[in-house]
């Protein structure tokens, strides 16, 4: 059970890049959910990943059909009381109505979901639905209440010691600190990234949190504390040929220097 949590850790770390195919990210996701679900309720957990199929398919052809689909399983989950399949139905519903551009339906469904998570009683599904919520409301804005949901995730996460996605909400909540002024806040986020990340040696999220925690001393106009971490970012980008990554970090680099009198 722990490696298949770890892979649904992994998973949500990684949505946005499994987000440019979606049908990835829905499809996999469900297949570890329901791998680790134990409920139970065989014919229900089929039908869940028969619909998740469907979704796959449909969502980029016709995303009304496949929201049909999905209200018409949802309410096939309540009428058997099968709060796992109800609280993904209301997930992937969620999903949807985001890809629709559909921000107040995506945050009543996500919602509705925590509601479900709550009832279940199951600390990393409510830490998922946390999640979700602060992901929507960094979309819209509303960066009060993606603080709110957001520190409840990190909480659970911490907790379970769920490091993958750790790095996921504390890099959400450094931008939310950065939007609200909260900027101290948000450059501890950045450094508990860093440390979580050398952790598990993820090289990928490491450099990430160096660069947030580089331009971080540059607005704040401290040119000296941004530049060992300018040159690092520098020297990555370099080393795997990120051609946009060295022109930011060229640019990152001439502007630390120019602070510096240099």
């Amino acid at each position: 059970m722990p490696t298949l949590c770890l892979q649904i850790d992994f998973l949500l770390e990684n949505k946005k890049i499994l987000n440019k195919n979606r049908k990835y990210w829905w499809c996999i996701s469900l297949l570890c959910l329901l791998s680790i679900s134990g409920f139970g309720q065989e014919d229900l957990d089929e039908t869940l990943e028969q619909s998740f199929k469907f979704v796959e398919e449909w969502v980029e052809k016709d995303s009304d059909k496949a929201m049909k689909r999905m209200e018409a399983v949802l309410v096939q989950m309540q009428k058997a009381k099968y709060l796992y399949g109800e609280w993904v139905s209301q997930r992937t519903i969620s999903d949807i109505f985001e890809h629709q551009n559909k921000m107040e339906e995506a945050l009543e469904a996500s919602k509705k979901g925590l509601e479900v998570a709550k009832q279940m009683n199951h600390i990393r599904f409510k830490g998922y639905s946390y999640l979700n919520l602060s992901e929507i409301y960094i979309k819209v804005e509303r960066f009060k209440k993606a603080k709110e949901v957001g520190e409840n995730a990190a909480a659970i996460f911490a907790e379970l010691d769920s490091i993958h996605t750790q790095l996921k909400v504390l890099g959400n909540l450094g931008t939310i600190y950065l939007q609200l002024g909260e900027r101290n806040k948000a450059l501890e986020s950045y450094q508990k990234v860093y440390v979580l990340s050398d952790s598990i040696g993820n090289k990928r999220s490491m450099i990430n949190a160096n660069l947030n925690i580089g331009y971080f001393y540059l607005m704040e106009g401290n040119s000296e504390m941004a530049l060992p971490y300018v040159k690092k970012g520098l020297e990555h980008d370099l080393k795997n040929n990120q051609k946009k990554g060295i022109a930011m970090g060229y640019g990152n680099l001439a502007y630390t220097y120019s602070l510096m009198g240099n």
